[in-house]
């Protein structure tokens, strides 16, 4: 049991979660504001639908998300110059320091839980993973 796919994968994504909230909670980040910094920060402005498709939240969670994130001056929201019933959201200046903050910060954690791996053996693990996330993707 100790060594099955899913038990190590949880483990793993816990240790990795518990650190990542703690060094992001001493940035004054809410819980899912980084994941939205780091996906605007990748994606650019986009619509709120794809910010939930790709950072996995549900409606109302993004909803809520976008707020506050707007309230606390990391993100604005504009009309969409495709569909002006649509907003676009994107990162402000503040929004885009704090996103370069969490990045840096998953870099540390990444290197850390990579050490001691070669380079081809951090692809490998990375590739695999991804396979196995793809095997595991439902038809929406």
């Amino acid at each position: 049991m100790l060594h099955d796919y899913h038990h190590i994968l949880r483990i793993t994504a816990h240790a990795t979660d518990r650190e990542l909230a703690r060094r992001v909670r001493a940035l004054g980040l809410k819980p899912g504001q980084p994941k939205v910094l780091e996906f605007l920060a990748e994606c650019g402005p986009s619509s709120p639908k794809a910010i939930a498709d790709g950072c996995v939240f549900d409606k109302s969670t993004i909803t809520t998300l976008i707020k506050g994130m707007e309230r606390d001056g990391y993100i604005e929201r504009e009309a969409s110059p495709d569909d002006g019933r649509s907003v676009v959201v994107s990162l402000t200046e503040s929004g885009k320091e704090k996103a370069e903050e969490v990045m840096a910060i998953c870099r540390e954690i990444d290197g850390r839980a990579l050490s001691g791996l070669s380079e081809e053996e951090r692809q490998s693990l990375c590739s695999c993973l991804l396979r196995a996330m793809e095997n595991l993707e439902v038809e929406k």
